[in-house]
């Protein structure tokens, strides 16, 4: 099974102001730290695929290795956010 993340389309957010490389590398950065986590990881790629990896799955245990991943991503959705607030445009009357 092939899993990654990927940043489409980041520049036309409204209200943040982000440049696709410079936001790959900062959640690269951070992601450091989880990566022994993930099997077969790698982020050696443009600033669209932020990671990406694969693993194999048994189809007897497909549901608990499935799972298993699933909370890896829970486990590393705030850099995505923290990423994203890093480059809110705040708006002063």
């Amino acid at each position: 099974m092939f899993y990654n993340i990927h940043a489409l389309k980041l520049r036309e957010f409204k209200g943040y102001s982000i440049q696709s490389r410079e936001f790959a590398f900062a959640f690269r950065e951070k992601f450091e730290k989880y990566r022994f986590k993930w099997p077969n990881v790698s982020v050696d790629y443009g600033p669209l695929t932020l990671m990406e990896g694969w693993q194999n799955i048994k189809l007897d245990d497909f549901q608990k290795e499935l799972l298993a991943l699933v909370d890896l991503f829970f486990k590393i959705d705030h850099l995505i956010d923290d990423n994203l607030n890093e480059r809110k445009i705040s708006f002063k009357n």
